[in-house]
């Protein structure tokens, strides 16, 4: 009689079993051309839906300052001028600090990117309600080099403290005695707040302080006198010109 085949499987040896091959992981490497630092960012996937998720957020906030800059703007238009007592002689030299071997009486960039009392070619916009939100340019300095470093924070390349010396005496609109003459809800902490919350070239609507910037302009003066909100005891003084060729008339500029 013929024998039954065993159905009973032979266990493999651990070493002989079909291990599951390891998840990988995919990584990025990022080099800067600037620093040649290297940076390596794993799961990339993580990154991308972080970038996304601060893409999304940040066109949020585009939306959100475009809702507060109509009103604001139709509203501002309908005030009367400002009092021309708000205006204050300048008569010190003010301190700018560049890097990358800016021109110091360069606007250009604020002309490209704009600046807390400017509106540059990043925020204009076609749009009914905005449509006389023009570019103009400005030069943003301080009235000390401790509040001038303290204003302009820490960039790679090598700082350039300048001097700036105006040809004439210069007329400056005192913003917070503006800002307390206009009844806008909470206008003195929406203006105090833009130069923290704006990265201004990733800005592409008007903000409040650019907007009051342009206003304070029509109605003549040189210029804004605002408290540093860097420098507790200092003052930004913020400069309205044309172009660079308006800049080099007004000023002569010294190395510190």
């Amino acid at each position: 009689m013929a024998k039954r085949k065993s159905t009973k499987k032979k266990s493999i040896p651990n070493f002989q079993r079909k291990q599951p091959r390891p998840q990988v992981i995919p990584a990025l490497l990022a080099q800067s051309h600037k620093t040649n630092i290297a940076h390596i960012f794993e799961n990339p996937k993580i990154w991308e839906e972080q970038i996304l998720n601060l893409a999304n957020a940040h066109q949020t906030r585009m939306v959100q300052d475009l809702l507060k800059a109509i009103p604001f703007w139709n509203w501002l238009q309908q005030q009367p001028a400002p009092n021309n007592s708000f205006l204050t002689p300048w008569n010190k030299s003010i301190v700018r600090i560049v890097y990358g071997g800016l021109d110091p009486l360069s606007v250009s960039g604020s002309l490209a990117a704009g600046g807390r009392y400017n509106v540059g070619g990043a925020q204009q916009i076609h749009i009914d309600g905005l449509s006389d939100i023009q570019m103009q340019a400005a030069l943003y300095a301080s009235d000390t080099e401790a509040c001038a470093k303290a204003e302009a924070g820490q960039f790679l390349g090598q700082a350039e403290i300048y001097e700036l010396h105006a040809n004439r005496e210069i007329l400056l609109w005192d913003v917070d005695k503006v800002i307390s003459s206009y009844a806008w809800p909470g206008l003195q902490s929406l203006v105090d707040g833009e130069p923290f919350n704006k990265l201004w070239k990733l800005q592409k609507t008007p903000a409040i302080s650019q907007i009051l910037g342009m206003f304070l302009r029509s109605f003549g003066g040189d210029g804004i006198l605002s408290k540093s909100v860097q420098y507790p005891t200092g003052f930004v003084v913020t400069i309205f010109l044309k172009d660079d060729n308006t800049s080099k008339q007004l000023f002569t500029v010294s190395r510190i």
